[in-house]
């Protein structure tokens, strides 16, 4: 008898007694939107992501995926996380025939902290640089965006709803503008002597200022070398090329690297005027930069 009553008082205490251990804290939800691309030309091929250092599975998406869909959705905990994104794509032969097969790697980064019951999105999407100054490889970046964040979920029944707050609610301030892009490196044409290759001083401040101008960007850049009208086909080809030498030399004087220095020779095939004249013919002799290729 001693014994049973022992036991009942136990398992009555065990009723009685408080919970030790809380119920843990709500968690939030992430969103990882990819798309659509705004670039033309390209192919997503590869996909991945990582949170907080640790990779998560993302879906990759076809190319006719509904951009509202999230290429990755899971619960994480409330706090601070930083999420990198990495994508490879593949230029398309009819865009890039001269690389055919070539894969643009991107890489990206946004930092948010997460509130309980939120759900938070990240738009992930590639865009194109603008400008003359970037080399072709680098044309592509990618952008993460967010996040966004939709309102926590709904009180459980029975739960008591937040007052609302007092005063009228202020907007939320505007974004910052865009970063400007890097003004484009202009060179003058470049003039020369009839049946010369050599620069005169005209030419070498016109360098000068291109080459400080290339010195602050990653600009790769292609002289091209003109003649005027006389003389045969293959001298003027020749000659071109000389004048184009010249002047990529002098920049690579001038400190700007060989890597992104390209010359070429377009003869006499495009003049800037036609006419039969000296002053026609000095304008057709020149060296010009255009974006490198």
């Amino acid at each position: 008898m001693k014994r049973r009553a022992m036991v009942a008082t136990l398992a009555a205490a065990a009723l009685a007694a408080p919970a030790s251990c809380p119920l843990a804290a709500e968690g939030a939800t992430l969103l990882l939107l990819f798309g659509p691309n705004e670039s033309q030309g390209l192919l997503l091929q590869a996909l991945r992501a990582e949170l907080d250092g640790k990779e998560i599975p993302v879906q990759l998406p076809s190319a006719d995926a509904d951009p509202a869909v999230p290429v990755f959705k899971g619960s994480i905990v409330p706090g601070v996380h930083a999420l990198q994104v990495e994508a490879e794509y593949a230029g398309s032969p009819s865009v890039f025939s001269y690389v055919e097969g070539f894969r643009f790697r991107m890489r990206g980064q946004v930092e948010f902290d997460a509130a309980s019951g939120e759900v938070v999105s990240v738009q992930g999407r590639v865009l194109s640089r603008s400008g003359l100054t970037v080399q072709w490889q680098d044309r592509y970046y990618l952008t993460l965006s967010g996040p966004a964040r939709r309102a926590a979920k709904p009180a459980e029944a029975g739960a008591a709803a937040p007052a609302p707050a007092e005063g009228p609610v202020a907007p939320p301030p505007p974004p910052p503008p865009p970063a400007a892009a890097p003004p484009a490196c202009h060179l003058d044409p470049v003039h020369f002597a009839f049946g010369k290759a050599a620069l005169d001083p005209a030419g070498v401040a016109a360098l000068d200022r291109f080459a400080a101008c290339l010195g602050g960007s990653t600009a790769s850049v292609l002289l091209e070398g003109h003649c005027d009208q006389r003389g045969g086909v293959e001298y003027n080809e020749r000659l071109g090329k000389k004048r184009a030498d010249a002047a990529a030399r002098h920049l690579r004087e001038r400190g700007v690297a060989a890597g992104r220095i390209a010359a070429r020779s377009m003869g006499k095939s495009k003049p800037i005027c036609r006419d039969a004249t000296e002053a026609c013919y000095a304008r057709n002799r020149r060296v010009e930069a255009v974006p490198g290729q």
